[in-house]
């Protein structure tokens, strides 16, 4: 059994990760799904997240590490607003509006934004060890929802009602 991108999935494993656009019938539409999928959500919330890691990094070792990641995670989230305002200059991307929450669902998941089991009282150890506990990541993840990806979608003229209320159904939202 394989994956559809051709690779093998791993012995006993399961596909979990299945995109709800992979069925969409335009190769184009598909791709620019997958590009704001991984561009414009994943690695601007990526680069929102290693942002605040680096802010609080004491090791000068660490902060280097997280500031090389940091800068791929900027080029890449640029890439995918890059391509999509290209795309919204020769097509309607409206269809967009009808994934955002499954993408953000996808991207986020409850992992990301729950707590870490057993070391939530250790702030700072976790912080000098390059782990944001869970007040952080919640709080930088609304910021950059909120400041930077929906700004960023209305600007193309993609509604984000269904993100927002993806949003504001999340128990972690408030």
């Amino acid at each position: 059994m394989g994956h559809e991108s051709g690779y093998e999935l791993p012995v006993n494993s399961e596909e979990v990760f299945k995109k709800p656009w992979v069925n969409v019938k335009s190769s184009r539409q598909r791709l620019v799904l997958d590009m704001v999928f991984m561009c414009c959500i994943t690695e601007t919330v990526n680069a929102s997240l290693l942002n605040t890691l680096y802010a609080y990094s004491k090791k000068p070792e660490l902060g280097k590490i997280l500031n090389q990641i940091f800068k791929d995670e900027v080029k890449h989230g640029k890439l995918g607003w890059a391509f999509l305002q290209n795309e919204v200059e020769v097509n309607s991307c409206s269809y967009v509006s009808e994934y955002l929450p499954q993408m953000f669902e996808l991207a986020i998941n409850d992992d990301l934004l729950l707590p870490i089991v057993n070391h939530e009282s250790e702030t700072w150890d976790l912080l000098s060890k390059g782990v944001l506990p869970i007040e952080h990541r919640r709080k930088q993840f609304k910021e950059t929802f909120i400041n930077v990806i929906i700004p960023g979608f209305n600007k193309f003229n993609i509604d984000t009602s269904s993100a927002e209320a993806w949003f504001n159904n999340k128990a972690w939202a408030s």
